[in-house]
């Protein structure tokens, strides 16, 4: 049968949003490595600080998440995840 024109999985206007979602994607990516390596800093043995390494952690794995959570997004609309896009939030 005919092809549908407009059947695709790129809904709205996400093409017009996908690079700024990932670049929130990699800003939680960085921002995880950067609570992880705050964590690993706490938890040798000269800082000894059991509980600021195990709320770094906890803080990493939760920025890691979140990444997971949008690139799942990025995909689930028909677009690709660009780890070379510049991490940033974006701020008001």
């Amino acid at each position: 049968g005919p092809l549908l024109a407009n059947c695709d999985a790129k809904y709205g206007s996400f093409e017009a949003l996908q690079a700024e979602l990932q670049a929130y994607a990699n800003a939680h990516v960085e921002t995880s490595f950067e609570f992880l390596l705050m964590s690993t800093h706490f938890g040798n043995y000269e800082a000894n600080r059991e509980g600021f390494k195990g709320l770094f952690r906890k803080l990493s794995d939760e920025a890691w998440e979140k990444a997971i959570d949008i690139i799942k997004f990025i995909t689930k609309r028909g677009g690709r995840m660009n780890f070379n896009q510049l991490p940033r939030f974006k701020r008001n």
